[in-house]
């Protein structure tokens, strides 16, 4: 790395650190009377409600489309000393979450008899802890259009999980995993097996290194 490259490299660095300083979206105020609803007036939770919705819708409108161009269109070394895994998997978070309100729910029936098939809405805060199937009714077009658009999107996600025509080994381990929770099942899993499911659960444990 050149001279010159370094020194551009930690303005860049250092102009982040300054603007990450007084670009959040929320003011102390709303975040602490957010935090604490049951000890806001009902007319500070209001007031508050209302303004940090405005600014949720303002962000979604406006700035998502921002980051994607950024995304799409800055250079990728540009990029790389930014962005962290974290990253994603936050906005894989938020974009559960986002289903979980909207009442996104499974589609279930045979291609071949489209009148029939349901949807099962699940329990609420669901992404939190384990699914739960709860009241069924039949599907609507909007059900099939979320389906569709989310097949779409576990797809690409697929690319970056696995190979096709392939197994990644973190999903024979969750498999194997689930076993040893039993103990009448856990001698079904191999030295082998153990030692895959060992070497995953260290290297979930590894802090994420800068790039």
């Amino acid at each position: 790395m050149t001279l010159n490259s370094y020194a551009s490299q930690r303005l860049e660095i250092s102009q982040l650190e300054e603007y990450e300083g007084d670009a959040t979206m929320l003011s102390p105020t709303e975040r602490d009377r957010l935090k604490n609803r049951e000890g806001t007036s009902s007319q500070e939770k209001a007031s508050n409600d209302a303004r940090i919705k405005r600014k949720l819708v303002m962000w979604m409108k406006e700035d998502l489309d921002d980051v994607y161009l950024i995304l799409r269109e800055l250079p990728e070394d540009r990029l790389k000393r930014v962005l962290t895994d974290k990253n994603a998997h936050d906005l894989l978070r938020l974009a559960a979450l986002i289903m979980d309100i909207k009442d996104f729910c499974p589609l279930v029936g045979k291609l071949d008899r489209p009148d029939d098939w349901k949807v099962f809405k699940l329990e609420k805060n669901r992404v939190q802890g384990e699914p739960t199937r709860g009241e069924e009714r039949s599907a609507n077009d909007m059900d099939v259009k979320r389906a569709g658009m989310l097949n779409h999107m576990l797809m690409l996600l697929r690319m970056f999980y696995e190979k096709p025509g392939t197994v990644n080994p973190v999903s024979s381990a969750m498999a194997c995993a689930s076993l040893l929770r039993f103990s009448e099942l856990k001698d079904r899993v191999t030295e082998g097996e153990k030692r895959g499911i060992e070497r995953i659960t260290k290297a979930m444990m590894i802090p994420e290194k800068p790039q």
